[in-house]
């Protein structure tokens, strides 16, 4: 289980911002909430996630990346969609060989679509990330042989 707080010196992760905003990041969400701040919203839901996902926790991912993806700020493209994109296309395909989901299976296809218009921008920063996404669909497909070439 991924624990929806980052820990810091006496447990106090926001400790530099207790005279603003609380001690915690309920309190700074709950800020957030209050003063439409859907860009620190979506922050901690994108700081969730990845937590998450690093700790093996792909429900609760899922769960955070979907509330990150209902404010108004997903739209606009940021550093942080970047790396939720890549996280969750993984995910999508992980699952998708664990329990033959179709849906999973169509999150990490669109993952590979998100990050190939990226990569003709800069494909120096997205091309690890499409081999690693195209590697992992054909692991999804059973492709074996395809799948150790992307890798």
């Amino acid at each position: 289980q991924c624990p929806d707080e980052p820990r810091g010196i006496d447990s106090k992760p926001f400790y530099i911002f207790k005279d603003s905003i609380g001690n915690d990041d309920k309190d700074i969400m709950n800020n957030a909430q209050m003063n439409h701040d859907y860009y620190l919203l979506g922050y901690s839901y994108q700081r969730r996630f990845i937590s998450a996902f690093w700790a093996g926790d792909y429900d609760s991912a899922e769960i955070y990346c979907r509330s990150m993806l209902s404010l108004p700020s997903a739209k606009a493209p940021t550093l942080q969609s970047i790396y939720t994109t890549f996280y969750r296309g993984l995910i999508g395909f992980l699952r998708h060989r664990e329990c033959q989901s179709e849906e999973q299976y169509g999150i990490g296809l669109d993952s590979i679509v998100k990050i190939e218009f990226w990569w003709q921008f800069s494909p120096t920063n997205f091309e690890s990330k499409l081999f690693l996404l195209k590697a992992e669909n054909e692991a999804s497909l059973l492709n074996v042989d395809k799948a150790r070439l992307l890798y």
